[in-house]
C-alpha cells in the first residue's frame, strides 16, 4: 500500500513553511522562505501575491516525491483578508504592523465601545496598531469604502488559504477568538462589534472545529499542483494554539505554555473569562482553544527584541561566530536572578 502523507503550511510572521508528516507525524522534509512586507502610501501591506505563489510551488514540488491526502494550514494570528464574488481580493492585504494613528484609534472606541467595555465582553485586549481584526476592518471601511462596496466575504487568515485551495467558506474558534474583538465567548456567539460593523451577513455562518474538513481540493487548485484529486483541506488553526494543543491532547492540568516567535505568547488554559480590575488595564486577554475553550493569554514582542539585540551584537562583533548555547552559564544566571535572559 502507497504511504500517505500530510503537508503542513506554516504562515508565521517571520517565516514562512511546507511541511511534510507521514501517517505516523513524522517529520519528513520540508521548505522555509521569508516575505517582506511593502509599504506604500503609510499603509503596511502583506506580500500575499509572492507567497501564495511560493506556498503553490513548494505543494507541486513535494507533490512530486510524496502521496500527500491532506493539507492543513496554520498561520500567525490578527490577520484577515476580505474576497468578493469571485474570489478575488476586495480590499489589499493590509498587515497589522500598519499604525492607523491616535485619532484612529480613539474614534474606533467612540463608535464602537469603550476598550474596558469591550474587553469584558469579548476577552480581547488592545494590543496596538491593528493587531485586533476588529480594528482591521473599520480601517478597511474608512478608507477604502468604494472597495468596501465589493466585500463578500471577511475570511481569517488560516481559512483564506483554506479557500484558496477548495473554493470553501469556513472559521475555526482558536483564530475567531483571537483577540479580534469579533467574539463574545460567554454567549459563543459574534460580539456587538459585528454588529455595529454591519458585517455578519460577511462572516461565516458557521464555526467548526479546526480539525473537521473544509473541503477538497479544487479541480483548479489540483491542476496547480498536481496533488491528488481527492487531497482534503483541514478547517486551519491559529499558530500559538497549535503549539497548544498537544497538552490538550494529553491532558496536561494547570500549565503554562510559552510559544517562542515575533511574539513570544504564554497561555494559561482555564474555564473562566472573567479579569479582575487590574488586569482590565494590563495586556491580558483570553483566546479560545480547539475545543472553544479560554485561554488566558499574555504577549510580548520578544523575537523582533531578540532580532533587535541580535543585529546590535553583529555589529559588535562582525563576522565571528556567536558563543554556542551554555546550560551551566545559563543556569547560574537564572538561580542568582540578578541579569534579565531575553
Amino acid at each position: 500500500m502507497t504511504e500517505s502523507y500530510i503537508a503542513v503550511i506554516d504562515i508565521g510572521k517571520t517565516n514562512k513553511k511546507v511541511l511534510i508528516f507521514d501517517q505516523d507525524l513524522n517529520f519528513i522534509d520540508s521548505s522555509f522562505k521569508n516575505f517582506d512586507e511593502f509599504t506604500e502610501e503609510g499603509v503596511i501591506y502583506e506580500d500575499l501575491k509572492n507567497m501564495t505563489s511560493w506556498i503553490k510551488l513548494q505543494i507541486k514540488i513535494f507533490a512530486e516525491k510524496y502521496q500527500i491526502k491532506a493539507l492543513s494550514v496554520t498561520t500567525h494570528g490578527a490577520t484577515a483578508f476580505a474576497i468578493d464574488k469571485t474570489g478575488q481580493l476586495a480590499i489589499p492585504p493590509v498587515a497589522y504592523t500598519t499604525d492607523a494613528g491616535d485619532d484612529f484609534r480613539e474614534e474606533f472606541y467612540q463608535v464602537l465601545g469603550s476598550q474596558k467595555e469591550l474587553k469584558k465582553e469579548s476577552g480581547t485586549a488592545e494590543i496596538g496598531s491593528l493587531v485586533n481584526i476588529g480594528k482591521l476592518i473599520y480601517f478597511w471601511q474608512k478608507k477604502w469604502p468604494e472597495k468596501w462596496k465589493n466585500v463578500w466575504k471577511i475570511l481569517n487568515m488560516p481559512q483564506y488559504f483554506g479557500y484558496l485551495f477548495t473554493g470553501k467558506i469556513g472559521a475555526d474558534p482558536t483564530y475567531v477568538g483571537c483577540h479580534t474583538y469579533l467574539y463574545n465567548p460567554k454567549k459563543q456567539e459574534y460580539s456587538s462589534v459585528v454588529k455595529k460593523l454591519d458585517i455578519l451577513n460577511l462572516l461565516p455562518e458557521k464555526i467548526s472545529k479546526s480539525w473537521e474538513v473544509l473541503g477538497i481540493i479544487s479541480p483548479e487548485f489540483q491542476n496547480e499542483t498536481m496533488l491528488p484529486e481527492d487531497c482534503i483541506v483541514t478547517m486551519g488553526i491559529h499558530d500559538s494554539n497549535a503549539s497548544l494543543l498537544p497538552y490538550l491532547v494529553k491532558e496536561f492540568d494547570n500549565f503554562v505554555l510559552n510559544s517562542t516567535g515575533t511574539w513570544c505568547v504564554a497561555m494559561h488554559p482555564t474555564n473562566t473569562t472573567d479579569f479582575s480590575e487590574e488586569e482590565l488595564e494590563a495586556l491580558v486577554f483570553y483566546n479560545l482553544n480547539i475545543y472553544q475553550e479560554p485561554v488566558k493569554t499574555s504577549i510580548f514582542k520578544g523575537g523582533l527584541e531578540f532580532d533587535t539585540y541580535m543585529e546590535i551584537l553583529k555589529r559588535i562583533n562582525g563576522d565571528r561566530e556567536f558563543p554556542a548555547f551554555n546550560e551551566e552559564l545559563y543556569t547560574r544566571i537564572i538561580r542568582d536572578k540578578n541579569l534579565f535572559i531575553l
